[in-house]
């Protein structure tokens, strides 16, 4: 199995392994908020992130539940750029 990256509105409870880029809006004691500019959504973590701070998210969903399972630091990304390249990827079918 593999995490399968989507953008936060394609995210669905058949899913159970998802990879998520987007900024962290807001932390809480064990979860954050991230917005992908499609969405925004929950994630319980045991990871510290801080608020502003662009990241990749590899999540395990459980009963609707979006768990952080690796986190990767993205500050250096394009999200410009990021996009394009992910739209190019999805109208090609890779």
């Amino acid at each position: 199995m593999h995490y399968k990256p989507k953008q936060i509105s394609e995210v669905s409870s058949n899913d159970s392994l998802v990879s998520l880029v987007g900024k962290v809006i807001k932390t809480n004691d064990n979860s954050f908020i991230l917005d992908d500019g499609t969405g925004k959504i929950e994630i319980v973590s045991d990871f510290q992130v801080e608020e502003n701070k662009k990241v990749r998210v590899f999540c395990s969903i459980n009963n609707e539940t979006l768990k952080s399972d690796v986190m990767q630091d993205m500050e250096g990304l394009d999200m410009v750029l990021f996009k394009k390249v992910k739209e190019l990827y999805y109208k090609t079918g890779v």
